[in-house]
């Protein structure tokens, strides 16, 4: 009898770790930065571009408009960036088949406008370039969180 009640003993664990091996390989997409490795030798270029970035001293502010995100661009003595090609991606940081690629468009004063929606509530990430001339584009990452 003791010898059933131990061998039933571990059917019940290896059943439940096996539920829980089936379901997790299951849902799991992958790695989800491609090329990790490779951006991780050119990090002292991320840190450059970043510090030409602050050198800028560009004003940027990220807001919701219901489910569209709006960006405000200004230069560093607050006066409105017009006429830049705006693109980006909103990730959503648990579901990559959620992700939404966007165009901004330009409303005037530095303010730029998505038709593109974020489909679900929750937390996004945007992800937005600044196409500059002659220059590395602008790069904006920014949380949002749509309720």
């Amino acid at each position: 009898m003791a010898l059933l009640m131990f061998l039933g003993f571990f059917a019940c664990v290896f059943l439940v770790n096996g539920i829980f091996v089936y379901y997790a390989t299951d849902t799991w997409r992958g790695l989800d930065t491609k090329d990790a490795y490779v951006k991780g030798l050119a990090y002292n270029e991320t840190l450059a571009r970043a510090e030409a970035q602050r050198a800028l001293g560009w004003q940027v502010s990220v807001a919701l408009d219901g489910d569209r995100p709006v960006l405000t661009l200004a230069d560093r003595q607050g006066m409105p960036l017009d006429g830049l090609e705006v693109t980006g991606i909103a990730r959503h940081p648990v579901d990559e088949h959620g992700d939404q690629a966007l165009a901004f468009l330009a409303i005037g004063r530095g303010i730029y406008r998505t038709d593109g929606v974020l489909p679900q509530k929750g937390q996004w990430d945007l992800r937005v370039e600044v196409a500059r001339p002659d220059a590395v584009p602008f790069l904006i990452e920014q949380r949002l969180w749509l309720k």
